[in-house]
């Protein structure tokens, strides 16, 4: 499990990895990410979340779901997650569109989500204020 500070070309981002996690430790990689999201209390926060190869264990996505209410949502947070694609990419996109929280991007590879999240945009399409 991984929930990490990085850098990258002068942003500093939240690295939240799901790789090879699986099961009750989903929700403890949450919490833990929420914790840190909640410590750092900055309007704008960046994160890159990395989902390849993770299926979500029970539960998972609705406490995800809360999380994006509760936490992220109100901190405007920016996140890009890797490791949606497909279905599962139109899904999130269409969660965009209609949840409430914070906006959750897919994105192809880690370098195309960090160049994402280093443009100062808050989504793909549409340029948002400098953080």
């Amino acid at each position: 499990m991984s929930v990490e500070w990085r850098e990258h070309a002068g942003l500093r981002y939240l690295h939240v990895d799901y790789r090879d996690v699986t099961g009750e430790d989903q929700l403890t990689q949450l919490a833990a990410s929420d914790r840190e999201i909640l410590a750092h209390g900055r309007p704008g926060l960046r994160i890159l979340t990395d989902v390849r190869g993770a299926a979500p264990a029970p539960g998972w996505l609705l406490a995800v779901k809360r999380s994006s209410a509760q936490v992220t949502g109100p901190l405007g947070v920016v996140q890009a997650v890797v490791g949606v694609d497909g279905v599962r990419a139109a899904m999130l996109r269409g969660y965009n569109a209609v949840g409430r929280g914070a906006k959750a991007w897919p994105f192809a590879s880690v370098p195309e989500a960090l160049e994402f999240l280093a443009s100062g945009r808050t989504s793909p399409g549409r340029r948002g204020p400098a953080v």
